[in-house]
Order: C-alpha cells, then sequence, then structure tokens
C-alpha cells in the first residue's frame, strides 16, 4: 500500500509542477505528463500481481480527464474538421493503430492455443492496449499543438532521467549511494527487483548509467532519439535565429551523446550510428547547398565540445569492443545463445511460433523474462512469421510517416525536425535488431506522434533557406532569407 501511496503523491507533485508550468493549460498539461513520465520505468510497484508505475497511472488520468471533460465530442469534431484532406481512418495512422491490434489479437490467440507462460501474454497484450490507449489520448489532447511544440516537450522532458544518469554516475565516483529516491519503498514481483539495484557495474572499470531505466541498454535506446529531437530542435533554432532555443537544444544535445556514451550500451551505439549515418545522408545536398555558415560552425564545435568530454572513458569504451573481457564474453556468449535458439525455433515452428514466454522457459531467463535479445527474433520464435509480419509492419508505417513528413517540409526550417524523428526512429529500429526494446512505455510516445503527424495534412513551413536542386520550391536570396529568418524569430 505504502508503493502506491508514493507513485500517487510523485503524480500529484509532477501534474502540479508541470500544470503550472504550462500556463495551466490542461491538454498541454497531459500531453506533458505522459511525456515526462514515459521514461521513469523503475518508478513502479505491484499490487495483486499487477504492474503500476507512473506512466500508467499518468495514462488513467488522461483517460479520466478526457472522459469527465467530453473528451469525446471534442475528438469527433476534431477528427471531421474541414481542414482536414482525408479522414483519420484513412490515413496511415490508422494502420498503424490497426496492426497494434492485430498484434494484440496474435498475442491472445497464442496464450489460447500455445500457452508458454500466460502471464507474459497477458502482460505483453495489456502492454499493447495501453499503448494504444497512449495513441488515442494523445491525439485527443495534443490536437491543437503544432509538431514542433510536441516534438519539444518530448525533448525536454529528458531533463529528469539525465539529471537522474548523471547523479549516479558522481554519485558512484564519491563513494555515496547512487540509489533514485524513494525506490526502495516500492516493493516489486519476483523477477523485476534487479530495477532497485544501486548500480549496474561494468567489471572493475566503472558504472553503466541508466537513470530511470532498469537496464542501460533501455536508457541508451531512449536517448537516441532524444538526441535526435533535441539536434533537429537546434538546427532550427539557430535557422531561425533564435539564442535562447539554440543553446537548450544544443546542451540537451550534448547532453545525451555524454550520456549515451555513459551507458557502454552497444546496442545504443549501434542505434545511433544507424540514426547519424541516415541523418547524415539525407542532409548531404543541404549541407552543399543551403545551411548557413554559422550553423556549421556551431555544430562542428559543438561535435569538438561532446569529444572532449567522453575522452576520459575511451578505457571502458574499449573493454566494451574487446571480445576478451570477462564482461563482454559473457554478454555475448549470452547473446549468441539466444539469437541461435530462437533462429533455431522459428525455422521449426515458423507458422505459430511456440508462444509468448517460451524462450525465456527453454533458456531459463527468469519468470518475467522471455527474449532472443532482438525484438524480431523473440516476436518471429514466439508468435510465428504473422506477429513478425505485423511487429515489421507497425514499425514500417511509423518510418513511412516520418519519411512522407520529411519529404513534405522539406525546403523549410521544420525539416530539420522532421529529419530528427526519422532518424531517431529509424536508430531505435537499428537498436532492437540486437536488444529487445520494442514494448518500453517511451515507444508508445513515438508512435502517437507518428499518428498525429499522419492525421494531419498540414503543408510546410515557409523555406527559411534555399531550397534543394530540383525542389519545387523557389530559392531563395541571402537578403530574403534573412528577411524571412527574422520573421519566423519574431
Amino acid at each position: 500500500m505504502i508503493g502506491i501511496l508514493i507513485l500517487i503523491g510523485l503524480e500529484f507533485l509532477l501534474a502540479a509542477a508541470l500544470y503550472l508550468g504550462t500556463g495551466r493549460h490542461g491538454p498541454k498539461t497531459i500531453v506533458c505528463l505522459l511525456a515526462a513520465t514515459a521514461p521513469l520505468e523503475v518508478y513502479r510497484t505491484t499490487i495483486a500481481e499487477m504492474n503500476v508505475s507512473l506512466f500508467r497511472l499518468s495514462v488513467a488520468v488522461a483517460v479520466m480527464t478526457f472522459v469527465l471533460g467530453g473528451g469525446s465530442p471534442s475528438l469527433r469534431s476534431w477528427l471531421s474538421s474541414p481542414r482536414r484532406r482525408v479522414p483519420l481512418w484513412r490515413t496511415p495512422g490508422s494502420a498503424i493503430v490497426i496492426s497494434y491490434v492485430v498484434l494484440a489479437t496474435l498475442v491472445l490467440a497464442s496464450i489460447a492455443l500455445n500457452p508458454a507462460s500466460p502471464f507474459l501474454g497477458l502482460r505483453l497484450a495489456a502492454s499493447i492496449v495501453i499503448g494504444v490507449v497512449v495513441i488515442v489520448m494523445l491525439v485527443a489532447f495534443a490536437r491543437d499543438l503544432s509538431t514542433e511544440q510536441l516534438l519539444a516537450i518530448v525533448a525536454t522532458t529528458a531533463a529528469l532521467p539525465i539529471l537522474a544518469g548523471c547523479w549516479q554516475l558522481i554519485a558512484f565516483s564519491r563513494g555515496w549511494d547512487p540509489a533514485l529516491p524513494l525506490l526502495n519503498q516500492l516493493p516489486l514481483a519476483e523477477g523485476l527487483e534487479k530495477s532497485r539495484d544501486s548500480a549496474q557495474l561494468l567489471g572493475a572499470t566503472g558504472i553503466r548509467a541508466r537513470a530511470t531505466f532498469g537496464d542501460s541498454n533501455h536508457y541508451g535506446a531512449y536517448l537516441i532519439c532524444i538526441v535526435a529531437l533535441a539536434a533537429g530542435s537546434f538546427v532550427v533554432a539557430l535557422l531561425r535565429r533564435d539564442s535562447r532555443g539554440a543553446v537548450c537544444g544544443g546542451a540537451l544535445a550534448a547532453a545525451s551523446c555524454c550520456a549515451i556514451v555513459a551507458t557502454y550500451s552497444r546496442s545504443a551505439w549501434l542505434g545511433c550510428g544507424a540514426a547519424l549515418v541516415l541523418a547524415l545522408a539525407l542532409s548531404v545536398p543541404t549541407l552543399r547547398t543551403r545551411v548557413p555558415r554559422r550553423v556549421l560552425l556551431v555544430g562542428a564545435a559543438s561535435v569538438v565540445v561532446m569529444a572532449i568530454g567522453v575522452a576520459p572513458l575511451t578505457p571502458t569504451i574499449r573493454e566494451r569492443f574487446d571480445s576478451a573481457a570477462s564482461t563482454t564474453e559473457t554478454s555475448n556468449r549470452s547473446h549468441v545463445e539466444s539469437v541461435e535458439f530462437a533462429s533455431r525455433t522459428f525455422g521449426s515452428n515458423p507458422l505459430f511460433g511456440i508462444g509468448i514466454g517460451g524462450i525465456g522457459q527453454r533458456l531459463d531467463q527468469g519468470p518475467r523474462t522471455s527474449g532472443a535479445h532482438s525484438s524480431y527474433l523473440t516476436t518471429a520464435a514466439e508468435l510465428g512469421l504473422p506477429g513478425l509480419l505485423a511487429l515489421l509492419f507497425a514499425g514500417g508505417a511509423v518510418l513511412l510517416v516520418f519519411l512522407r513528413y520529411y519529404k513534405r517540409t522539406r525546403g523549410s526550417s521544420e525539416s530539420a525536425v522532421a529529419l530528427g524523428l526519422l532518424a531517431g526512429y529509424s536508430g531505435l529500429l537499428a537498436a532492437n535488431l540486437v536488444y529487445d526494446l520494442w514494448w518500453d512505455d517511451f515507444h508508445w510516445i513515438l508512435v502517437s506522434l507518428a499518428v498525429l503527424v499522419a492525421s494531419r495534412s498540414g503543408h510546410a513551413t515557409a523555406a527559411v533557406y534555399p531550397a534543394a536542386p530540383g525542389s519545387s520550391d523557389r530559392p531563395l536570396s541571402d537578403e530574403r532569407r534573412d528577411q524571412t529568418t527574422a520573421a519566423s524569430a519574431c
């Protein structure tokens, strides 16, 4: 009982702070509350074999606000807005929601036909249902917020996890207790206690930052998206000569990059590298012809500063790539074993799989764990080909929405945040190749953003720098570009 009271108290304090900070704007407060509590994964407790977290409390607050505030009529009026080119149910956003409904149905069917672990199956089905509810709530409450405002909210709410990660590293180096406040007062069921450890050590060399997550790899995957969104906001602020926005976006991007390194998560490094490669590949034409010199200079200086900041971590980074190191060898052996088992299992049971929880049972991974260290292999082995196709379709639909958004805004300052969304989500998909990261709470925020972007028929923002060669937008002269940029900043 003490655990739920602590969570309710924290939820109230956080909601009150956000309500005051958003200028007593109710819908915006709900959006901020969902985005802020999604990465606070360790703040959860167990009641009657059910997990209650700050994020799920936020979902409950959103649903109650939606129902008691007469949200249904207002949502219907928004969906039928004459400014929309096509109804929401005919946009790619509907395909995303349908794909997750199909996944939930496949999970329930697997429980009935192939009950390897009914508990884990019901837990996964509940997570998907909650995710769909989150999508509906964000579509309802964020309908009056611009896409740039939404991305700014998601990026800035990363301050709490990053500060928590910094505290853990500082406390460990000083010999203090790095545990976060009140965690020892939140009882958990068997199999989840590892998220209450005060530190996740990396051999004898140091500690892996994991902030408000139970695992450093999940923290790193979250940071991939934050880096991409913060970098996009940073570029937009520079183009619009918004000094305060540039400082905030640049500082957040730099802090997130350093935090990714401090997680020592190879899956996060892989995802971050994939996001960077994609962003650079799409930015090459812009870098050659359109970006003002001040943007390039500030960006280059930021990279140098971040390199200096992570230089002291070089020995530990080298150890993570040393297959002979004890911790790396153990991790590699575990990964190879689970990947090989999942591949063989999918080959022998391609249609229906072995059921949710089957991998965990066969490999003795614990009562609440079942994974092949790859979201795609885990789904293929446990749900078979139908589940894998549904998962790939869900991820591909989100990626397609972000790609279309980037193409639609290309030639405008907004294309930077669109590229941040596209690159960040691509990095997250890449990280899922080598770790199970798909069902994190934060992922539902990204999926909701995709549904919102898909549901809007808005046009690209007026260009603030010349369009790419071959684009239908007319290139702006230097004088005209400066005038447009100043106007945008106002």
